[in-house]
């Protein structure tokens, strides 16, 4: 009898030892957090805990090796066991740790940040451990201004013997940018793209492959690619380039019976309407020519015919493309005004 009620009590700790442990996955899964983030941007991973005397702070990656991404005790932080690819991106809000902050910023990130992290933090009476999990975002496209520089985002895990290679994603892979051995080759670099590309040099020990491009033309529109190479690891990744010249200046002035309006180097080709204030419901005589430029830009002019005993009316020309407009008001014996905006896509 003795035996059976031993062994009946043995499997019940066993069985409260299982529902335990269940217990306590679940409420670990339950508390996870998600977490947002930009490639190539900064981002916050928010941790809270009860403050005390003696705070120690550790977040890991939970990765197969449990990554060390940041450690702080003692007052101060401590690096040396801290995981080579977060080695310069990863701080605490200093001031805030006294106040039960614990959250880490983490800048310049990459894709291979995406994953779970777990923050355990300690004092002399209480110990807390949160779980939460990054997601990558990346705005695999960049808006550049033709005429002016832009840069096209790329970051790796640093390693040795670094390569890499910059592509237009066209049928023939035009070169854009090739760097290995410490130094940029290109030799190989497509004529269109000569002396207009560099990389963030004190920037590539880092993971930095960001390719800053100037003198942004028509032409360069298209999807990137940047292939980096390490001795451990392989990145890829693909970018889309849009290039965009808003109107500048809308030029107005009476013919006789009509108005003119004109602008030149917009892209892409852009819209003209015409208006008039106050408001009404006439029907405009207008045409209206389009006309692109050898750099692939386009040139946009209309003329609206005016009726008699209508002076008192403010006649308004908007030029827009998908992502800009400019706007100019004329009347009889008045100079134009003219003013402009960005429209949200």
């Amino acid at each position: 009898m003795g035996v059976f009620i031993f062994q009946k009590t043995l499997m019940m700790n066993k069985l409260f030892s299982v529902l335990f442990f269940l217990i306590h996955v679940w409420i670990l899964t339950r508390g996870d957090a998600e977490v947002s983030c930009q490639l190539g941007q900064s981002c916050i991973l928010p941790c809270s805990f009860t403050p005390g005397d003696d705070p120690a702070i550790h977040w890991i990656q939970l990765t197969l090796i449990k990554a060390k991404v940041h450690s702080y005790h003692d007052n101060k932080d401590h690096w040396v066991h801290q995981d080579q690819r977060f080695r310069g991106r990863t701080s605490l809000f200093k001031d805030q740790i006294s106040k039960g902050n614990a959250s880490l910023q983490l800048t310049g990130v990459m894709v291979q940040d995406e994953g779970r992290y777990q923050c355990f933090t300690s004092t002399i009476t209480h110990k807390n451990t949160s779980l939460l999990t990054i997601r990558i975002e990346c705005d695999a496209e960049v808006s550049c201004q033709f005429g002016q520089s832009c840069i096209l985002p790329c970051r790796f895990t640093p390693g040795d013997d670094l390569v890499i290679h910059w592509f237009k994603m066209t049928p023939t892979n035009t070169k854009v940018h090739s760097y290995y051995d410490n130094k940029d080759h290109l030799e190989h670099q497509h004529q269109r793209f000569r002396g207009r590309t560099s990389l963030f040099q004190n920037q590539i020990s880092k993971g930095n492959a960001s390719l800053q491009l100037t003198g942004v033309m028509v032409q360069d529109e298209g999807p990137y690619r940047c292939l980096t190479s390490t001795i451990t690891e392989t990145g890829e990744f693909d970018i889309n380039m849009k290039v965009y010249a808003p109107p500048q200046k809308i030029n107005m002035k009476q013919t006789e019976n009509q108005i003119i309006c004109s602008s030149d180097g917009i892209y892409p080709e852009p819209d003209l309407s015409w208006s008039i204030s106050p408001p009404s419901s006439r029907t405009f005589q207008n045409t209206t020519r389009v006309q692109e430029t050898e750099e692939l830009l386009y040139n946009i002019s209309s003329s609206l015919t005016l009726s008699d005993g209508e002076d008192d009316l403010d006649y308004i020309c908007t030029i827009s493309t998908p992502s800009n407009q400019r706007r100019a008001s004329w009347r009889r014996g008045r100079e134009c005004s003219s003013s402009s905006g960005d429209i949200s896509v």
